[in-house]
């Protein structure tokens, strides 16, 4: 009888400890579950949620394993398709980002009327956006000289690239084309943009401004009409087209240039808000709508780099810079040219300070 005793306790004492070791392993295999989904999240640097307030006598709420799982998906899938080595070791990236002025019924190039720089300087942390005015008259990479957004009809990305590489000293690694209706398209995917209108933008823009969305919509009459107002404004895709195409109000091609980078440097953070996944399936759907040598996984790679480091701080520039070039009248067969001759050396220098990040 005393063995049976003696037997039974330690068969209650084996059992137990069974108990308290599954629970303390199903523990430690949540804990470490847990630390890898968090370790995901930190190195991908999205920003942390507001935590919970905890309600008077209560617990605060905590993310479910399931959620937690679902957040850990999202960012092996990110690691899985970005191209996340796309800066490698150099410190600055240059983007070039085209908008072509090409109309309903021209099958051939046209003239790259806006030319920005998205410049990314993973050493300060830092974007910077550089307009390169259109009426610059520069040497040509080819011996010949024009303006310079005429070397893209002329001589596609190549002549292009390489023009600015030779009188400006800005590497391009990557370009970004779109044409007036895939920008449209591109920004019915991306949504509306928050501008802040001056009055004379808003009022030109719900006038004269519609002549310009006559133009490449190919309708006149029917067309709804605008009611922007002075101050802040959720553009759409026709709207922003115009904005950023206008130079019939202010300081002409100067202040168009403005407006480009505003419209950049807004959607550009408008990303930076928005959810992994969103951002994934926005690259995914928009990449089909640029002309450009990035594939979808290397465009992913860069908003892999940006989110990663947080680069959030983006500077605004323009060439010619105030005080460096000349306005003169140039002959171009029959034709007489206003244009802005750079003084090459100056916007050389000023362009590797931008580039720094000083």
């Amino acid at each position: 009888m005393r063995k049976k005793r003696i037997a039974l306790l330690l068969g209650i004492v084996l059992v137990l400890s069974l108990l308290l070791t599954g629970c303390r392993s199903a523990k430690e295999e949540v804990t470490a579950e847990s630390h890898e989904v968090e370790s995901f999240t930190e190195n991908f640097n999205t920003p942390k949620p507001t935590p919970t307030p905890t309600p008077e006598g209560g617990v605060a709420e905590k993310l479910s394993t399931q959620d937690a799982l679902k957040q850990k998906k999202n960012m092996q899938f990110i690691r899985a398709d970005a191209k996340t080595d796309i800066i490698g070791d150099n410190e600055v990236q240059n983007i070039l980002l085209i908008g072509q002025d090409r109309r309903k019924d021209d099958k051939k190039q046209m003239r790259s009327d806006c030319m920005m720089v998205f410049s990314i300087n993973t050493a300060t942390n830092q974007v910077s956006i550089i307009s390169l005015m259109r009426d610059l008259y520069v040497p040509f990479s080819n011996g010949k000289e024009g303006l310079l957004n005429t070397t893209y009809m002329d001589g596609g990305i190549d002549l292009l690239t390489k023009t600015i590489e030779k009188d400006f000293g800005i590497h391009i690694d990557h370009y970004l084309e779109l044409d007036f209706w895939r920008f449209m398209d591109l920004f019915k995917l991306l949504g509306t943009v928050g501008i802040d209108l001056n009055y004379v933008e808003a009022n030109y823009l719900n006038g004269d401004g519609q002549k310009l969305r006559e133009a490449f919509s190919g309708t006149g009459d029917g067309l709804k009409t605008w009611s922007l107002k002075d101050g802040w404004n959720e553009l759409d895709y026709e709207q922003l087209l115009c904005y950023c195409r206008t130079r019939q109000i202010g300081n002409g091609d100067w202040e168009r240039t403005a407006r480009q980078r505003k419209v950049v440097s807004t959607m550009y953070q408008k990303l930076m808000g928005y959810t992994n996944s969103r951002v994934i399936r926005l690259t995914q759907e928009a990449h089909k709508y640029f002309v450009t040598d990035l594939t979808e996984s290397e465009m992913l790679g860069y908003l892999y780099v940006l989110r990663n480091r947080g680069i959030t701080q983006v500077n605004e520039y323009r060439i010619p810079m105030d005080g460096s070039y000349t306005q003169e009248v140039k002959e171009q067969g029959e034709e007489k040219l206003d244009v802005l001759v750079p003084h090459l050396d100056s916007n050389r220098n000023a362009v590797q300070k931008y580039l720094g990040g000083s």
